[in-house]
């Protein structure tokens, strides 16, 4: 896909106004705009981004003349599912992440990840084998909380045998940016703690049982204070979450919004 292709597109005889939505975050040094990419950003009416600041300059830089802003969402048909909430429960904490070397570069990861780890070993030393990461990559090599891989479609099972999500956010420098991680683990009905990143305020503030820190340390902290309250607390806090994300973060809900702020932009205000 260059310029060109993206000119001829536009060219048809239905005259097209085209919109692409990118899903994925990047970064200047360590997973760069490519060429195809930053062609059809430069010649798309809209490009709709899931996460803004830096993610939104580099998209600028490539020619991009519209921004729009959509946050990650999850399906209701294999996550969120009517379920009875147990008092018992494997794992105090999931972390399901992945933390695997840049460019195979030993002890070098997409940013964030060195803290990713760091949080991991900051509640290993707390909840011992109550902690269980999935995910691949050399960055959880010999650690014992490490349980691998976990298919994509079997993350609810995991998360609702546990009290809590855990997770520190790749990309932190990336405003508003949540990987699906946060609306998957509040729509299974538990707490979700990550970082805190710039512009979360605006769009994740207030959720209930939804907890950002600034450090490995403070993640561990929390974690053990939603850990101190009783059970039924942690109940009520997840059931609580998991309403607040069918209201914002379904993918029917995210998606109608995103189509009707579309509609507006492209037919209401069209040029």
């Amino acid at each position: 896909v260059d310029h060109a292709f993206m000119r001829r597109l536009k060219e048809l005889p239905s005259r097209p106004r085209l919109v692409i939505h990118e899903g994925d975050p990047y970064n200047r040094w360590r997973k760069p705009i490519g060429a195809s990419l930053a062609a059809t950003f430069a010649e798309s009416d809209i490009v709709v981004l899931v996460g803004l600041g830096s993610l939104a300059d580099l998209a600028l830089e490539a020619g991009a003349r519209k921004i729009r802003f959509i946050p990650h969402s999850y399906d209701s048909r294999r996550f969120g599912t009517p379920w009875m909430p147990t008092s018992t429960r494997k794992w105090d904490a999931v972390m399901i992440a992945n933390c695997v070397n840049y460019r195979r570069i030993p002890g070098v990861y997409l940013p964030g990840g060195r803290q990713r780890i760091q949080s991991a070993d900051a509640l290993y030393r707390v909840l011992g084998n109550r902690l269980a990461v999935f995910g691949i990559g050399k960055g959880w090599a010999g650690k014992p909380y490490a349980k691998g891989a976990l298919p994509f479609d079997d993350q609810a099972n995991a998360v609702r045998d546990a009290w809590m999500t855990v997770n520190w956010q790749q990309f932190p420098e990336i405003s508003m940016y949540s990987s699906d991680r946060l609306s998957i683990g509040l729509a299974c009905g538990v707490p979700h703690i990550t970082n805190r990143q710039e512009g979360y305020p605006h769009v994740f503030d207030q959720i209930p049982g939804c907890y950002f820190v600034h450090s490995p340390r403070e993640m561990r902290d929390v974690a053990l204070y939603l850990l101190s309250l009783p059970v039924e607390r942690r109940i009520e806090m997840g059931g609580q979450a998991a309403e607040y994300a069918r209201r914002h973060f379904e993918a029917t809900v995210v998606y109608r919004d995103l189509v009707l702020a579309l509609r507006d932009d492209l037919v209401r205000q069209p040029g």
